[in-house]
């Protein structure tokens, strides 16, 4: 008869407890793993979402220069009111998206909020000169020239952060990355 030799090992240290350990250990890994790369992309989506819409609203405040200029001259009072309706609604979303832009990134928060002041310094008196002047009334008058001055710099400064903050590179080599390229172009 073959008899079982008493294992002097403690019963954790058995082969079948090690493996089951080991098993739920990577098992729960895993699972942690996944769960984390799920909420990331939908971190990841919910910025991007946030940074277009934020966007969109600086868009839209430079095309009023252009809304006021070409404004109807049937009805002056309804075209005042529509049109700054629209406004106040473009300036609450940028508003708002700088204050939310702080929650949710602070790169893009901070060049976002130069974005937007120097979108409303630049086209906000243009707006404003645009209701000094009267309405058009032909069709040969709708052209209207409106000075964009720096205004891409300041775009480009902020598209420059978001793709910092979706970048798999951390911002501070993305930054020297650009710094090194721009003085290799400079020579």
């Amino acid at each position: 008869m073959l008899e079982l030799a008493a294992s002097t090992d403690p019963w954790w240290e058995t082969p079948a407890v090690v493996a089951a350990g080991v098993s739920g250990i990577v098992s729960v890994s895993i699972a942690l793993l996944g769960s984390w790369f799920v909420n990331r992309r939908a971190q990841r989506d919910r910025h991007r979402t946030v940074f277009e819409e934020a966007f969109a609203a600086c868009v839209a405040y430079v095309e009023f220069p252009y809304a006021v200029h070409r404004r109807r001259n049937d009805d002056p009072a309804a075209e005042r009111i529509r049109i700054s309706e629209q406004l106040r609604a473009v300036q609450e979303r940028i508003d708002y998206s700088t204050a939310w832009m702080w929650a949710e990134s602070r790169w893009v928060a901070m060049h976002y909020e130069t974005l937007a002041t120097a979108t409303r310094n630049i086209f906000g008196p243009q707006i404003g000169a645009a209701w000094d002047r009267d309405p058009i009334t032909k069709d040969s008058e709708i052209h209207a020239t409106i000075d964009r001055g720096d205004h891409r710099i300041y775009v480009d400064e902020y598209l420059s952060a978001v793709r910092d903050h979706f970048s798999f590179w951390p911002v501070w080599i993305r930054k020297l990355a650009r710094s090194v390229f721009r003085r290799r172009n400079a020579r």
